[in-house]
Protein backbone atom coordinates (compact mmCIF):
# COMPACT_ATOMS: atom_id res chain seq x y z
CA UNK A 1 0.00 0.00 0.00
CA UNK A 2 0.99 3.58 -0.36
CA UNK A 3 2.75 5.48 2.39
CA UNK A 4 2.53 9.22 3.05
CA UNK A 5 5.00 11.05 0.81
CA UNK A 6 6.43 13.06 3.70
CA UNK A 7 7.64 9.81 5.29
CA UNK A 8 9.46 8.83 2.08
CA UNK A 9 11.10 12.27 1.96
CA UNK A 10 12.04 11.98 5.64
CA UNK A 11 13.68 8.61 4.96
CA UNK A 12 15.65 10.11 2.06
CA UNK A 13 16.87 12.98 4.24
CA UNK A 14 17.88 10.65 7.07
CA UNK A 15 19.69 8.33 4.61
CA UNK A 16 21.67 11.31 3.28
CA UNK A 17 22.53 12.44 6.82
CA UNK A 18 23.56 8.93 7.83
CA UNK A 19 25.79 8.49 4.77
CA UNK A 20 27.33 11.93 5.29
CA UNK A 21 28.19 11.00 8.90
CA UNK A 22 29.83 7.66 8.01
CA UNK A 23 33.59 7.44 8.16
CA UNK A 24 33.73 4.36 5.93
CA UNK A 25 32.65 4.00 2.31
CA UNK A 26 28.95 3.25 2.35
CA UNK A 27 27.81 -0.08 0.98
CA UNK A 28 24.78 -0.37 -1.25
CA UNK A 29 21.70 -0.65 0.92
CA UNK A 30 18.11 -0.69 -0.24
CA UNK A 31 15.61 1.06 2.00
CA UNK A 32 11.99 0.03 1.60
CA UNK A 33 9.77 2.72 3.03
CA UNK A 34 6.45 0.94 3.18
CA UNK A 35 3.89 -0.37 5.59
CA UNK A 36 3.22 -3.84 4.22
CA UNK A 37 5.23 -5.68 6.87
CA UNK A 38 4.69 -3.84 10.14
CA UNK A 39 1.52 -1.81 9.54
CA UNK A 40 -0.39 -3.15 6.53
CA UNK A 41 -3.37 -1.33 5.11
CA UNK A 42 -5.77 -3.65 3.36
CA UNK A 43 -7.85 -2.79 0.30
CA UNK A 44 -11.01 -3.85 2.16
CA UNK A 45 -10.22 -1.19 4.80
CA UNK A 46 -9.87 1.35 2.00
CA UNK A 47 -13.32 0.61 0.57
CA UNK A 48 -14.93 0.94 4.02
CA UNK A 49 -13.18 4.26 4.68
CA UNK A 50 -14.02 5.63 1.21
CA UNK A 51 -17.67 4.85 1.83
CA UNK A 52 -17.66 6.43 5.29
CA UNK A 53 -15.79 9.54 4.17
CA UNK A 54 -18.04 10.30 1.20
CA UNK A 55 -21.22 9.61 3.19
CA UNK A 56 -20.01 12.11 5.82
CA UNK A 57 -18.58 14.54 3.21
CA UNK A 58 -20.59 14.06 0.02
CA UNK A 59 -19.42 15.48 -3.26
CA UNK A 60 -21.88 17.93 -4.83
CA UNK A 61 -23.20 17.40 -8.35
CA UNK A 62 -23.62 20.11 -10.99
CA UNK A 63 -27.14 20.87 -9.67
CA UNK A 64 -25.83 21.48 -6.13
CA UNK A 65 -27.19 18.20 -4.76
CA UNK A 66 -25.09 15.74 -2.75
CA UNK A 67 -23.94 12.67 -4.64
CA UNK A 68 -25.07 9.54 -2.81
CA UNK A 69 -22.50 6.77 -2.48
CA UNK A 70 -23.34 3.13 -2.39
CA UNK A 71 -21.49 0.32 -0.70
CA UNK A 72 -18.28 -0.45 -2.56
CA UNK A 73 -17.50 -4.02 -3.47
CA UNK A 74 -13.97 -5.27 -2.83
CA UNK A 75 -12.87 -8.18 -4.98
CA UNK A 76 -10.30 -10.76 -3.89
CA UNK A 77 -9.02 -11.45 -7.40
CA UNK A 78 -9.25 -10.30 -10.98
CA UNK A 79 -11.18 -13.46 -11.79
CA UNK A 80 -13.92 -12.58 -9.27
CA UNK A 81 -14.06 -9.04 -10.73
CA UNK A 82 -14.44 -10.42 -14.28
CA UNK A 83 -17.24 -12.74 -13.17
CA UNK A 84 -19.02 -9.85 -11.44
CA UNK A 85 -18.69 -7.62 -14.51
CA UNK A 86 -19.89 -10.39 -16.84
CA UNK A 87 -22.99 -11.06 -14.77
CA UNK A 88 -23.77 -7.47 -13.79
CA UNK A 89 -22.94 -5.57 -17.00
CA UNK A 90 -21.87 -7.69 -19.98
CA UNK A 91 -24.93 -9.91 -19.87
CA UNK A 92 -27.31 -6.93 -19.58
CA UNK A 93 -25.51 -5.21 -22.44
CA UNK A 94 -25.87 -8.31 -24.64
CA UNK A 95 -29.60 -8.47 -23.88
CA UNK A 96 -29.88 -4.77 -24.76
CA UNK A 97 -28.00 -5.39 -28.03
CA UNK A 98 -30.32 -8.28 -28.86
CA UNK A 99 -33.37 -6.10 -28.16
CA UNK A 100 -31.99 -3.36 -30.40
CA UNK A 101 -31.39 -5.77 -33.27
CA UNK A 102 -34.73 -7.58 -33.03
CA UNK A 103 -37.29 -5.07 -31.76
CA UNK A 104 -35.98 -1.53 -31.53
CA UNK A 105 -34.49 -0.42 -34.81
CA UNK A 106 -34.04 3.17 -33.68
CA UNK A 107 -30.62 4.76 -34.12
CA UNK A 108 -30.73 6.46 -30.69
CA UNK A 109 -30.75 3.05 -28.97
CA UNK A 110 -27.87 1.81 -31.11
CA UNK A 111 -25.86 4.93 -30.18
CA UNK A 112 -26.66 4.31 -26.51
CA UNK A 113 -25.51 0.68 -26.84
CA UNK A 114 -22.24 1.73 -28.51
CA UNK A 115 -21.58 4.28 -25.74
CA UNK A 116 -22.29 1.73 -23.00
CA UNK A 117 -20.14 -0.92 -24.67
CA UNK A 118 -17.29 1.60 -24.98
CA UNK A 119 -17.58 2.49 -21.26
CA UNK A 120 -17.55 -1.17 -20.27
CA UNK A 121 -14.47 -1.87 -22.39
CA UNK A 122 -12.70 1.21 -20.98
CA UNK A 123 -13.54 0.10 -17.44
CA UNK A 124 -12.20 -3.38 -18.08
CA UNK A 125 -9.00 -1.96 -19.62
CA UNK A 126 -8.49 0.22 -16.54
CA UNK A 127 -9.08 -2.78 -14.26
CA UNK A 128 -6.48 -4.78 -16.17
CA UNK A 129 -4.06 -1.86 -16.02
CA UNK A 130 -4.41 -1.54 -12.24
CA UNK A 131 -4.61 -5.31 -11.54
CA UNK A 132 -0.94 -5.63 -10.47
CA UNK A 133 -1.41 -2.86 -7.89
CA UNK A 134 -4.85 -3.73 -6.56
CA UNK A 135 -4.22 -7.46 -6.18
CA UNK A 136 -0.51 -7.29 -5.30
CA UNK A 137 0.26 -9.70 -2.47
CA UNK A 138 3.93 -8.88 -1.88
CA UNK A 139 5.31 -7.73 1.43
CA UNK A 140 8.36 -5.50 1.55
CA UNK A 141 10.82 -5.99 4.38
CA UNK A 142 11.67 -2.63 5.88
CA UNK A 143 14.40 -3.89 8.25
CA UNK A 144 17.03 -1.65 6.61
CA UNK A 145 14.80 1.40 7.05
CA UNK A 146 14.25 0.43 10.66
CA UNK A 147 18.03 0.16 11.17
CA UNK A 148 18.46 3.55 9.49
CA UNK A 149 15.97 5.11 11.90
CA UNK A 150 17.87 3.69 14.91
CA UNK A 151 21.27 4.79 13.56
CA UNK A 152 20.00 8.26 12.65
CA UNK A 153 18.55 8.77 16.12
CA UNK A 154 22.03 8.13 17.57
CA UNK A 155 23.94 10.44 15.23
CA UNK A 156 21.44 13.21 14.45
CA UNK A 157 19.80 15.08 17.35
CA UNK A 158 16.96 16.26 15.04
CA UNK A 159 16.12 12.74 13.79
CA UNK A 160 12.89 12.59 15.81
CA UNK A 161 11.49 15.38 13.58
CA UNK A 162 12.01 13.18 10.49
CA UNK A 163 9.74 10.26 11.35
CA UNK A 164 9.41 7.56 8.70
CA UNK A 165 8.32 4.63 10.85
CA UNK A 166 5.31 3.02 9.12
CA UNK A 167 4.18 1.52 12.43
CA UNK A 168 3.36 5.06 13.60
CA UNK A 169 0.73 5.62 10.89
CA UNK A 170 -2.87 5.64 12.04
CA UNK A 171 -4.30 4.66 8.65
CA UNK A 172 -7.88 5.61 9.46
CA UNK A 173 -6.92 9.09 10.66
CA UNK A 174 -4.52 9.59 7.74
CA UNK A 175 -7.08 8.60 5.11
CA UNK A 176 -10.01 10.48 6.68
CA UNK A 177 -8.13 13.65 7.69
CA UNK A 178 -5.44 14.01 5.00
CA UNK A 179 -5.66 11.67 2.00
CA UNK A 180 -9.35 11.95 1.07
CA UNK A 181 -9.61 15.71 1.74
CA UNK A 182 -6.48 16.22 -0.39
CA UNK A 183 -7.93 14.03 -3.12
CA UNK A 184 -11.14 16.08 -3.14
CA UNK A 185 -9.32 19.41 -3.05
CA UNK A 186 -6.56 18.73 -5.58
CA UNK A 187 -7.79 15.92 -7.84
CA UNK A 188 -11.59 15.92 -7.89
CA UNK A 189 -12.01 19.71 -8.05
Amino acid sequence: MQIPADMVINALIMAMVEYANRSTTPSEIIYHVGSSLRNPFKFSNLTELINRYFVQNPLIDKDGKPIKVGKLTAFSSMASFRIYMAIRYSLALKVFHLAINTVLFQKSYKDKYIALERKLKRGMRLAELYEPYVFFKGIFDDANSEKLQIAASKTCPEAHAFNFDPASINWEAYMMDAHFPGLVKHVLK
